[in-house]
Parts: structure tokens; C-alpha cells; sequence
């Protein structure tokens, strides 16, 4: 789907609040792009990361992206709220984290959730 974005568009104010969009595993940030493009024209600072996912077909290594996803988000959100925070293009007091399946889980791992081994399932 076509869309909207203009890359490096000029600012046009400041201290806007900053996103951290998060993708599914072995997915790939423009299928986001339904709600990042959206959120950005309402004044956000949007960043999709883009995730180095092992295929999701390798089970050997499926264990990897739990570890680093939530790693990455801190990683992206920290570099970027310094970088234009300092520019003023974004106030780092106001962070959000969305994430979409395995996203879902970086996000809410990254803001402070913990997965827990001995927990059951609800039946």
C-alpha cells in the first residue's frame, strides 16, 4: 500500500512525544505502516524498528528474539530520546512502546513486564 511519508521531512515544532513500534517476528516494519504514517501526522516522532529476526522456520533459534526484542526497544528508545531529545524534537518524558505480536511482547518485557517460567496458563 502506497503511502503518505515523506522521508526527512523537515520538523515543524518541538518537544513532540516519541513511539517505538515494535514488528512481529520475521515480519518487517512497513507492515506497520497503517498506524506509524497515521500517528506521525498527528505530531508523534514514530520509529519502526526494523528487528534482525532469525527465520521463524528455525526452531534452534527461536529462543533469540525474546532475549534481544525487548534489548532493541530499550536500545532505539534510549538512543533516540537522547539524540532529539538534545535537538528538542522530541520530549523525553513522553515515550510510548507499541508492539505487534512478537512487538507485543518486546514492549511490554521492555516497560517492565516479566515473563514468569511457573506460570500457568488460564484453562
Amino acid at each position: 500500500m502506497p503511502g503518505i511519508a515523506v522521508r526527512d521531512a523537515p520538523a515543524a515544532g518541538a518537544d513532540y512525544p516519541l513511539v517505538v513500534v515494535s514488528h512481529g517476528y520475521s515480519n518487517d516494519p512497513a507492515a506497520m505502516t497503517w498506524i506509524t504514517e497515521n500517528l506521525a501526522s498527528k505530531g508523534y516522532v514514530v520509529a519502526a524498528i526494523h528487528h534482525a529476526d532469525p527465520p521463524i522456520t528455525d526452531r534452534s533459534k527461536a529462543a533469540e528474539p525474546y532475549l534481544r526484542r525487548p534489548l532493541d526497544i530499550v536500545f532505539v528508545a534510549e538512543s533516540l530520546r537522547k539524540k532529539l531529545g538534545e535537538q528538542h524534537l522530541v520530549d523525553r518524558s513522553r515515550l510510548a512502546l507499541i508492539g505487534y505480536s512478537m512487538g507485543g511482547y518486546g514492549a511490554l518485557t521492555a516497560a517492565g513486564a516479566f515473563w514468569d517460567p511457573q506460570a500457568r496458563s488460564p484453562s
